[in-house]
């Protein structure tokens, strides 16, 4: 069943952990990687925070755009996946707690921000241009694969 945008953005709220997948280059798959988000309600954006220095952020300038899926598996198997250009800027300590506030317990936060190097960081920003996404139903009611 499809996801409608509701239950798109019932599931980007949800604590879930994205991967990213960027254009690798000529003879290579995608490089994909899993990262931890927050979704602009406002914009419609997904923000993650990495590294500036690191493959993925150079490979996502090079290319221009990447696409992005979250997946859960209960209380029914879900997914959305979007495609769409990223854009940079630098990262600044109010976006790393929000995000981590989204993944970690109060008591860990603190400390996973104080010894995270947020001058390093950019944040990506992507804009989708197209989602997809859907909704299978509980793990449960699904057939068996056969082989």
């Amino acid at each position: 069943m499809a996801l409608t945008e509701s239950d798109r953005a019932e599931l980007l709220a949800e604590p879930v952990s994205a991967v990213l997948s960027v254009d690798a280059g000529e003879c290579r798959g995608p490089l994909s990687v899993p990262l931890w988000f927050v979704h602009d309600t406002a914009s419609g954006d997904l923000l993650m925070t990495t590294e500036e220095a690191s493959r993925k952020v150079r490979l996502l300038r090079a290319a221009g755009s990447a696409t992005f899926l979250v997946q859960r598996s209960a209380p029914t198997m879900r997914y959305a996946a979007a495609e769409g250009a990223v854009s940079f800027s630098p990262t600044d300590r109010d976006l790393l707690y929000r995000i981590v506030d989204r993944y970690l317990p109060a008591e860990h936060r603190d400390h996973y921000v104080a010894r995270s190097a947020v001058d390093s960081f950019v944040t990506v920003r992507l804009s989708p241009r197209r989602w997809i996404g859907g909704d299978l139903g509980p793990a449960a009611s699904l057939p068996p694969v056969e082989g």
